[in-house]
């Protein structure tokens, strides 16, 4: 097992920790803000290796799941992105 899904394995733990002492804690709100946190690393990081370290972490409370989207942000950009998505299971 690669060495950052063991790390994940560890945070799994901690967000179910986190879950079971804060009832009113939103887990899709908590899989966002880990999300974030994985994107802010300063080393650029692959769209399915996030995926995976935010699904693993969250396995317990939400589904993950990506869906690759068109750039629009500017009007000659005819690039992709990938779109995490957190539901609450």
């Amino acid at each position: 097992m690669p060495r950052y899904l063991e790390l994940a394995e560890d945070l799994r733990k901690e967000v179910n920790t986190l879950v079971a002492t804060n009832p009113g804690l939103d887990p899709v709100a908590l899989g966002h803000i880990i999300n974030l946190a994985v994107r802010c690393s300063p080393h650029g990081i692959q769209h399915t290796v996030r995926k995976n370290i935010v699904e693993t972490a969250m396995r317990d409370h939400c589904r993950v799941t990506m869906t690759e989207l068109p750039k629009t942000r500017f009007p000659d950009d005819d690039g992709s992105y990938w779109k995490i998505n957190i539901e609450k299971r």
